[in-house]
């Protein structure tokens, strides 16, 4: 038997397209040993981890959030309607071995990756885990991250390493899948993976400000375009 991975990266309401091709990948009776994700991608992964991808699907395509109903306050936006998703469907009936995400630290003025296996975890320890790895800061894109603000905080994993697949190298896999939320990835850190690679490039680019665009419109577009993506891929 084939023994896979499955890295989900980081990037807020782009993460449709990743449970598109989840619910494609899912009906195609494809199934993963190991999990890694960041930010939403962390979101996204407890749904396929405890097999709950029907639930996953309803709760992206019931998503509308105004971009005013987004910031938390001055140094995050709000993720609490993410989390709420997870807290409806709590469960620790767990499909894979293994299941990391990661989210940063910040010590004077700099970040340093942080992950955890939460396999391990009860469901309040693991709730506290994917809200760091998905606290995303409200900072202008085009300009230096100040970090000073969120000193001794935990924040999106996205920021530090948002190609996190370094847990997955380390297991015996014959094949690592990746669905990235970019039309770029660090394919190099597969250097020396001797098993089959197969990525999931978004089809078309996403544009700037998508990644808080909680649209209902543009989460069922990139949606479908996922579970297209992931139905005509072959595997």
């Amino acid at each position: 038997m084939i023994k896979r991975g499955l890295y989900l990266q980081g990037g807020g309401a782009k993460g449709a397209y990743q449970a598109g091709i989840l619910k494609a990948l899912n009906q195609k009776g494809i199934a993963f040993d190991a999990l890694s994700g960041t930010s939403i991608g962390s979101i996204n992964g407890y749904f396929y981890a405890t097999n709950q991808i029907e639930q996953l699907e309803k709760e992206w395509l019931a998503m509308a959030i105004p971009k005013n109903g987004f910031i938390e306050d001055d140094l995050f936006y709000n993720n609490e309607f993410l989390l709420d998703m997870i807290r409806k469907y709590p469960s620790k009936n767990m499909i894979v071995k293994n299941w990391y995400i990661n989210y940063a630290l910040v010590k004077r003025n700099m970040m340093t990756n942080r992950y955890k296996d939460l396999i391990k975890l009860d469901f309040d320890e693991m709730i506290a885990c994917i809200d760091y790895s998905s606290k995303l800061p409200i900072r202008d894109e085009n300009k230096k991250f100040n970090l000073s603000s969120y000193e001794s905080m935990y924040i999106d994993g996205g920021l530090v390493n948002n190609a996190f697949v370094e847990p997955l190298l380390k297991l015996d896999l014959d094949e690592i899948i990746v669905i990235p939320l970019n039309q770029t990835f660090d394919e190099e850190k597969f250097i020396g993976f001797k098993g089959k690679l197969i990525i999931f490039y978004p089809p078309k680019p996403f544009q700037p400000g998508d990644t808080i665009r909680l649209e209902k419109d543009f989460i069922i577009d990139w949606f479908n375009v996922g579970y297209n993506e992931g139905m005509n891929r072959k595997i």
